[in-house]
């Protein structure tokens, strides 16, 4: 089973006018949503759900029938059909014509809705019967992929196991489905879709309808109610009505979404100059750690050059005293040497006396 996340952009595009089609909203909450064409909408669940022989859908009770009293010209009207079928099976069915943000979380949410209304306060939880939500979609919900019928129950994603049956949503993305020319059998399924995108051309007698949509149950019964509906004064100022609030609201949408836009790119240009400042402020912090580091180096220098000029000054004392020690060393010398000469010739002086004397003593 796929992941229902949807990867449809967020932005919400121009409100499309859709006037003579059964994915009008109004009109299909007419065709479908009326007590008198429950037998249409029984056709469209069995053709949706792919009921066929003794499965299919018998009955079929509107909860919320639209009545021609009641005015759907209000753009936040939401114009779901609720209908319940002869097993007690509750079912949600919702033209959405416009992509709008989130539309998978809300139709979940419908869903849930419907079903925990099943049990009141201090019922049984045996009282909750299966639940399907419906959404007919006039947009691409899942851009990656191509089929155009998708099916999402509870399901064990580690186990590959289906927990039950009981809620189950369907998503038909008409945008996806192009077969103007029916070509062929075509599924009850494929029918309706053809019936909701074109039926149109059908109501208004620009072309015949084929047999093979003839043949469909509920297909005849379809048109001749939207052509009845398009007939009344009444629904078409509804539907004028409500398109003209639609578009209102849609012009209000896209200038709050363009004053949001604006104001996202001001706060990232204010971002980006806040980062550039930071920026800016980082390397001036740099900058001052890298001068400080240089003033450090620069005090180390000093500090060494002081302490080897000290050093330098002490040798050169030490030199100047080894000098004068040396000095005065050879100024001894020279005495000495001085006294040492005296001595020799007082020596020879007196060799010589002696050799005078034994001289004479000899002669």
């Amino acid at each position: 089973m796929s992941d229902p996340k949807s990867t449809a952009p967020e932005s919400t595009p121009i409100i499309k006018i859709v006037r003579h089609s059964l994915v009008n909203d109004v009109i299909f909450k007419i065709v479908f949503g009326s007590t008198e064409n429950a037998p249409i909408l029984r056709a469209l669940l069995n053709a949706i759900l792919g009921l066929s022989g003794p499965d299919r859908i018998q009955e079929v009770q509107i909860s919320n029938p639209y009545g021609e009293k009641k005015r759907i010209d209000e753009k936040e009207i939401i114009l779901d059909i609720k209908a319940r079928d002869g097993e007690d099976r509750r079912y949600n069915v919702e033209v959405q014509l416009n992509r709008e943000p989130n539309y998978v979380e809300r139709s979940l949410h419908y869903l849930a809705r419907l079903f925990s209304e099943q049990v009141g306060k201090g019922e049984p939880y045996t009282t909750i019967r299966r639940t399907v939500g419906i959404s007919i979609l006039d947009f691409k919900l899942f851009e990656d992929r191509t089929d155009l019928h998708s099916t999402y129950r509870l399901y064990d994603t580690q186990h590959s196991h289906e927990l039950t049956d009981v809620l189950e949503i369907h998503y038909l993305e008409l945008s996806k489905f192009d077969q103007y020319k029916l070509h062929g059998d075509r599924t009850p399924l494929e029918k309706w879709l053809h019936i909701l995108k074109f039926g149109e051309i059908y109501e208004r007698g620009l072309e015949p309808l084929p047999q093979q949509l003839a043949s469909e149950e509920g297909i005849v019964m379809a048109l001749d109610a939207m052509k009845r509906a398009y007939a009344d004064d009444e629904v078409r100022e509804m539907i004028e009505a409500r398109l003209k609030a639609q578009s209102i609201e849609a012009t209000r949408r896209e200038v709050y979404e363009a004053a949001e836009r604006k104001a996202e790119a001001a706060e990232q240009k204010a971002e980006a100059a806040e980062q550039k400042a930071e920026a800016a402020e980082q390397k001036a912090e740099a900058a001052e750690q890298k001068a400080e580091a240089a003033e450090q180096k620069a005090e180390v220098a000093e500090q060494k050059a002081e302490v080897a000029e000290q050093k330098a000054e002490e040798t050169m004392r030490e030199a100047e005293e080894t000098m004068r020690e040396a000095e005065e060393t050879m100024r001894e010398a020279r005495q000495e040497s001085k006294r040492a000469k005296r001595r020799m010739q007082e020596t020879e002086a007196r060799l010589a006396e002696l050799e005078e004397k034994i001289r004479e003593i000899e002669g």
